[in-house]
């Protein structure tokens, strides 16, 4: 009999508006977040209770679990300025939280209070969970040498954005996406350039002025734009030559080495980058220089210098060969001449 009773008391109270029914309740939308710092939060929430009370005091905490006394977010200094509570006190208890901090991440909820004095409270638990993320670039090696590949890898740090965001990529400033491959979160340089060295930076489409931090790419690549220069630029004979080899290159160059070219063949002259001799002779030809790198080696275009005579040497020079001529044509006559003699005698 005791136990009928009991029962009864027990489907009676259900049945009371407001106790332990489906009449209160509170519903967010969304029930988790992935934001990005400096961002904006919003959550749309309602919330129901019995329809002969009324609300007299609605809040949002964070840490569900401390159960929401005295912890209202617009009271906390650390949300000071950034908290907005959209609701009222009938139904709507939408919030806006801005520039997100990672200190923000957690859970939220709603709590309101009603007139009733007996279990009159209501949290809505489990709340919101809030992630609060940032951006950085990965990649496999921030050093690669040109031709190879390399993906750049769009992280965010403590949850995974919508699929539906669209990445942004940066190089130096500048939008990197030109004539590269971009898919999701990722960009892909394939092949390498040297031109592709820099520091990268990503963003989504939206939080624009919330971007990674700045990722530096070295590429390797060897030397590009070898050339020399002569000086002085108009070499005399018997004067002083200097040149120079130049060269774009990372590693710097290390090593140069210079070739001269004529009609007997290619000769090694030494290393350096820079040769000087003085100009005779022996020294007309192609000049050419070749840079070395850690990564390989590039060649200049050839640089021609000649020895041109004076007019005055080539006066002595054929002087010598006419003075030469006559010396080996001079017995010769006088053979000639005797055996035209002994002939008349005859």
């Amino acid at each position: 009999m005791f136990l009928r009773r009991g029962l009864f008391l027990v489907k009676f109270l259900l049945c009371l508006p407001g106790i332990w029914g489906s009449e209160w309740g509170v519903v967010y939308i969304p029930k988790e977040a992935c934001a990005l710092a400096g961002s904006t939060l919003y959550v749309d929430c309602t919330y129901v209770y019995p329809s002969h009370l009324k609300v007299t005091g609605a809040f949002w905490y964070q840490g569900c679990s401390s159960g929401g006394e005295d912890e209202d977010l617009s009271q906390n200094k650390e949300f000071a300025g950034r908290v907005e509570y959209l609701g009222d006190t009938e139904s709507s208890c939408s919030l806006r939280v801005t520039d997100l901090k990672e200190s923000d991440s957690g859970e939220y909820c709603f709590r309101f209070i009603t007139s009733r004095w007996w279990r009159g409270k209501w949290t809505g638990a489990p709340g919101v969970d809030l992630s609060v993320s940032v951006l950085q670039v990965l990649m496999a090696s921030e050093t690669v040498t040109e031709g190879e590949s390399v993906t750049l890898t769009c992280h965010s740090t403590a949850c995974t954005l919508s699929n539906s965001a669209t990445y942004l990529w940066h190089k130096s400033s500048r939008i990197a996406t030109s004539n590269r491959t971009t898919e999701k979160n990722t960009l892909t340089l394939d092949p390498v350039s040297s031109e592709d060295a820099g520091s990268y930076s990503c963003a989504v489409r939206g939080c624009e002025e919330h971007p990674s931090p700045a990722a530096p790419l070295t590429v390797r690549y060897t030397p590009k734009n070898t050339s020399v220069s002569v000086n002085p630029s108009e070499v005399s004979n018997g004067g002083l030559v200097t040149l120079t080899c130049s060269s774009d290159a990372y590693p710097p160059v290390h090593d140069y080495t210079w070739y001269r070219q004529n009609g007997l063949g290619t000769f090694r002259l030494g290393a350096g980058e820079k040769m000087n001799f003085t100009l005779d002779i022996g020294d007309s030809g192609r000049y050419i220089c070749e840079a070395w790198n850690e990564v390989g080696s590039g060649n200049s275009t050839g640089v021609e210098i000649t020895f041109a005579a004076p007019a005055w040497w080539i006066t002595a020079e054929l002087l010598i060969i006419l003075s030469v001529m006559a010396l080996l044509i001079s017995p010769y006559s006088s053979s000639m001449l005797q055996d035209g003699g002994s002939q008349q005698s005859s």
